[in-house]
């Protein structure tokens, strides 16, 4: 990602990376650099949800759940999406 900043595609995979070895805050950053490059992308959207669900920001998380559904809702991860606002919303 250091290498080419403006590459939307290293930001997200950076950002899935991290979730996977659990690192929420690294993941977070990378992220939004790849909104800031694309920021109608529901993927990364969707990512930095979870990522901020795993960290404990609720609110934050819902946010970006709601603009997945918002951006795409019928795209692939839609109906995960809505499941996962279903637990976390009163």
């Amino acid at each position: 990602l250091e290498a080419n900043p403006k590459n939307y595609e290293a930001a997200l995979q950076a950002g899935w990376m991290n979730v996977e070895l659990g690192r929420n805050a690294a993941a977070v950053t990378a992220f939004k650099r790849a909104l800031v490059l694309r920021g109608t992308s529901a993927e990364a959207h969707y990512g930095l949800g979870l990522a901020h669900q795993a960290r404990g920001q609720v609110q934050a998380a819902i946010a970006e759940y709601e603009r997945v559904v918002e951006l795409d809702p019928d795209g692939r991860d839609t109906r995960e999406v809505k499941a996962i606002l279903r637990q976390l919303k009163p």
